[in-house]
């Protein structure tokens, strides 16, 4: 493993702005399984522009009407320059949380304390990763889609 870069450290981030989202605009569909789909994609590919990121976002596909197009016109776009200057890799996950944290009104950065606690608890980066895994494909239009066929087949 010498050498390779984690995923799971990037997608913490995403993972945080993913929460700070949710509790700025509380009508927008966010799963959490962004924070795995985002992950991979800092991992194979440096963000060079806003709309790569917008797309990124999206695990239905770009036209799908997935949340990433509310998402990616909400995020500061300051904080899209940090992930570039890094290269989409944050090697102190800790440090950067601070920095997000910042952005936010107390008020916000309490809700936002309490609903990571609540919902991630003691869970490991790696298991929060393959959680939201396991949610993005057990809410895909395709899972969906294949339960209902599996209705009408013939054993």
């Amino acid at each position: 493993m010498t050498g390779k870069k984690s995923i799971y450290k990037p997608a913490a981030v995403i993972g945080f702005l993913v929460k700070t989202l949710m509790v700025k605009h509380p009508e927008k569909q966010i799963s959490p399984a962004h924070i795995q789909r985002i992950g991979y994609f800092l991992k194979r590919k440096n963000l060079q522009e806003f709309k790569d990121f917008k797309y990124a976002m999206s695990p239905d596909g770009p036209f799908s009407g997935a949340v990433s197009v509310e998402l990616s016109t909400a995020i500061s776009r300051d904080i899209v320059k940090m992930i570039v200057k890094k290269n989409g890799w944050f090697l102190e996950p800790g440090k950067n949380f601070e920095k997000m944290v910042v952005l936010l009104s107390d008020d916000e950065r309490a809700i936002i304390r309490e609903t990571v606690n609540d919902k991630v608890g003691d869970m490991g980066l790696k298991e929060l990763s393959e959680e939201a895994t396991k949610d993005f494909w057990s809410n895909s239009p395709l899972s969906t889609l294949l339960k209902t066929f599996s209705h009408f087949s013939t054993t």
